[in-house]
């Protein structure tokens, strides 16, 4: 019994589970935004880095139903001024870059931007980097907070050498180079 309710529940799994093709889409499609906006000539300087959140890195997205596309959620970390920026004028810095790459296939949500793709969605969320944290050290783009360390900042600023080793850190999540590929 216990054997067949395995056999189910992996039938299960393979139902809902986005197809290797659907990943790669995904993965291409962030990939290309975020290359993007790191070599763009009037946001390169403003922008720390970017990071993924939301299902799709914690690898718990599901297959869309019909008609549906999976969904990328995208984090730009600028240098924008929280105190001196409103959020819509931080939108309105990206819309020439939107323009300029997702021409007729973008559109404003409330405090990002969501581009729409033939197979694939991403939202794009610029935020303010933490007080302090740009002028302290120059982050790299893996520099980022992440899922998986209970609400903790998984980078350690304090300790720059530290942050750039590639040992684990928090739940299995790792950092450094290694980890911008997914």
């Amino acid at each position: 019994m216990a054997q067949k309710m395995v056999t189910y529940f992996n039938d299960f799994l393979k139902k809902i589970r986005l197809t290797d093709n659907q990943v790669n889409e995904l993965k291409s499609a962030h990939t290309t935004l975020r290359n993007r906006l790191m070599a763009d000539e009037d946001l390169k300087d403003i922008i720390v880095t970017t990071f993924l959140q939301g299902s799709y890195r914690r690898s718990t997205a599901v297959r869309p139903k019909q008609g549906k596309r999976s969904d990328v959620d995208i984090v730009v970390v600028t240098k924008l001024d929280k105190e001196e920026v409103t959020p819509e004028e931080a939108l309105n810095v990206f819309e020439p870059f939107l323009e300029k790459y997702y021409d007729g296939k973008y559109r404003k949500q409330g405090r990002s931007w969501g581009i729409e793709m033939t197979h694939v969605d991403l939202d794009v969320v610029p935020i303010s980097a933490p007080s302090g944290s740009v002028e302290k050290h120059r982050l790299q783009p893996w520099d980022c907070f992440r899922n998986g360390t209970r609400g903790r900042r998984c980078v350690d600023l304090v300790d720059p050498p530290f942050q750039r080793s590639g040992k684990a850190c928090g739940a299995g999540v790792r950092f450094g180079p290694q980890a911008q590929s997914r």
